[in-house]
Parts: structure tokens; C-alpha cells; sequence
């Protein structure tokens, strides 16, 4: 009994220390240091709120009226009560807390359980119908992968072509995608620090450079122009950027997803399965609906429309892009 009571007491102080040491830093910054663009704040939930809404104020006044904050709060699921941590609007509180945008833990534990540990796929349209918790879920940070984690090449169920499917969809999601750097030439990595390794390259010395394409591997670059691929249709797509997502079709192995602004709409069609997938949907009734045709922008999947219904042929561990006509 003593020694449980010993293990609650160390465990109490070690949080006080956490908060401590977190609201000593929020002060100092907000005293101290002149910060025009961005701050990112690690783990608010340790943080007396009224705190960070007083540092974004302080920076507004001081006329930098784009002054961003972002938050790294894993308590940060709509279904758990972490929206009490966004911009925009006040909780059970009474406070707004400033911050204009949070990292999306739960779509982060999601697509990382989906992609290594087969669960289920209709679990990312599950994590995204909390999005009208939100005030602004377009401007949530979508990631696969950080410095708490393993490296997701590294990782247990990992794979050259599972490590694609993670930038496919973290790319054409809703919200402002984070690549933890390496990840596009699938640099490998365990537990913190091993998945802080030094990417290749660029001092003298070195013994591979995988700043050039020259100095990667053939795995690499392969891994490298897909990514690139990828951020050139984000840039020339708005609809991938800010446009409305929209869920048609999802199971245990395949998601369809549309993308809609007012000049476009873009579909994008995941399948998690070891097979192909033949895939059918309706299309009436639905923000897809009037489609003629597909166009492919990305990937090997072929599609048609026949009596209002999409019929799509998508390989196997595959994601492939469609501008609808």
C-alpha cells in the first residue's frame, strides 16, 4: 500500500513539474522573445488556457495580425471532448483559447492503425464525420508520422507500398498536411532518437548525398518522384487543398473520397486490400452526381460511369486520382 502510495505521489509531482516547466516557458516566450510568423506549443492540455489565449493577443496587438499557433495535443479527439482546445469558439470553460489550428492525433492514430495493423478503412470516414465539431477542420495538420513514433518505414506492417498509400492520403485529405523529413526517401528509424537519424547528405564527407537524385538509391527516388507527384497535383488542384470533402464509398478494404470546389471536383480511391477491387457506388443523389466520365490523374485504377453508377477497378494496396467530367 506504501508503495502504491509512493507511485501516485512520484507520478502527481512529475505532472507538476510538467506545468510548471510549461507555463514558466509560455510566460518567458510572452515576456522575452519577439515571435512574428508561427509558434508551435506542445502539449496545451498541461497549460492554463488563459495563458495562450493572452500570448496570441499580445502578438495581434503588436500588429502581427497573421501570427499563428498551433497546438501538439493528443487529447485533441472531437468524440473526447479536445475540441475545447480550438479556435474560434468558447467550451465549458468560457474560453477561447487562441490557437487557429490543432494537430489531428486522432486521423493520425487512424491511418497508422489502417495502414500497419489492417483496421478497418471506413475508420478514416468515421474519424472525419466529427469534423462539424470543429470550427475550422480544413485547417487541422494531418501527419503519418513524427518523432514519437518509429519511423513508418521501420515500423511493424510497413512497406514500400504502404509508405505510399501514407502520403497519398495525407495529401489529399482535408487539412494542412506535416511530412516529418526523410520520410520521402523512407529513411528507417526505431523508438526516439532513432527516428531522428540525419538524412543524407550535405556536409563534406558524407557518404551518400539523397539531396540529388543521383545520390539515392533506385528504392528511394522511386519512393521521391511519387511524393513530388503527389505535392504537384496538391498545387494544381485547389480541390485538394480547400475543397470540401465529400465520402461516397467505404468498407473494410476500400475508401472513395471526393474533393469539391466550385471550378473542380476530384475523386481519390484508396484500397487497402492485398486484391484488386471492383468497385461499385451510386453517383445519384450524391455531390458526385451528373458525372459523365473519369479522368486519371494518378495511379493505374480505370473507371466508368454506366446508369448513374461509378465502376471502378482498383489494384491491389493502391490509391489512384480522378478529375470528374
Amino acid at each position: 500500500m506504501i508503495a502504491n502510495a509512493a507511485k501516485v505521489a512520484a507520478v502527481i509531482c512529475a505532472r507538476i513539474r510538467t506545468v510548471m516547466r510549461a507555463t514558466s516557458f509560455s510566460r518567458f516566450i510572452i515576456r522575452g522573445i519577439t515571435v512574428r510568423e508561427a509558434v508551435r506549443q506542445d502539449e496545451i492540455n498541461h497549460i492554463f488556457l488563459r495563458q495562450p489565449l493572452e500570448f496570441s493577443e499580445l502578438h495581434r496587438a503588436r500588429g502581427y495580425r497573421q501570427f499563428k499557433r498551433s497546438c501538439a495535443c493528443r487529447c485533441c479527439d472531437a468524440a473526447y471532448g479536445g475540441t475545447r482546445f480550438c479556435v474560434g469558439q468558447k467550451r465549458f470553460d468560457g474560453i477561447d483559447s487562441g490557437l487557429n489550428t490543432l494537430f489531428d492525433f486522432p486521423l493520425f492514430f487512424t491511418l497508422r492503425d489502417v495502414l500497419l495493423r489492417k483496421a478497418p478503412v471506413g475508420r478514416i470516414a468515421d474519424v472525419l464525420r466529427h469534423d462539424s465539431s470543429y470550427v475550422h477542420p480544413d485547417s487541422l495538420v494531418t501527419f503519418f508520422a513524427n518523432h514519437d513514433v518509429p519511423r513508418f518505414a521501420s515500423a511493424a506492417g510497413s512497406s514500400p507500398a504502404r509508405l505510399k498509400l501514407a502520403f497519398a492520403l495525407t495529401l489529399t485529405l482535408r487539412g494542412i498536411p506535416e511530412l516529418y523529413y526523410g520520410d520521402e526517401i523512407g529513411i528507417p528509424g526505431g523508438a526516439d532518437p532513432d527516428n531522428r537519424r540525419d538524412f543524407p547528405g550535405g556536409w563534406p564527407g558524407d557518404l551518400q548525398n539523397a539531396f540529388s537524385a543521383e545520390g539515392r538509391t533506385a528504392e528511394q527516388q522511386d519512393l521521391f518522384a511519387y511524393v513530388q507527384s503527389l505535392l504537384r497535383l496538391r498545387r494544381e488542384h485547389p480541390a485538394l487543398q480547400s475543397g470540401k470533402l465529400w465520402h461516397l464509398f467505404s468498407d473494410e478494404t476500400a475508401y472513395v473520397f471526393m474533393r469539391e470546389t466550385e471550378e473542380e471536383r476530384v475523386l481519390v480511391v484508396f484500397n487497402n486490400s492485398a486484391e484488386p477491387r471492383a468497385l461499385k457506388f451510386p453517383l445519384h443523389d450524391t455531390p458526385a452526381q451528373g458525372t459523365a466520365g473519369f479522368t486519371r490523374v494518378l495511379g493505374q485504377a480505370t473507371a466508368d460511369v454506366s446508369n448513374a453508377e461509378a465502376q471502378i477497378a482498383e489494384p491491389s494496396q493502391s490509391i489512384s486520382i480522378f478529375l470528374l467530367d
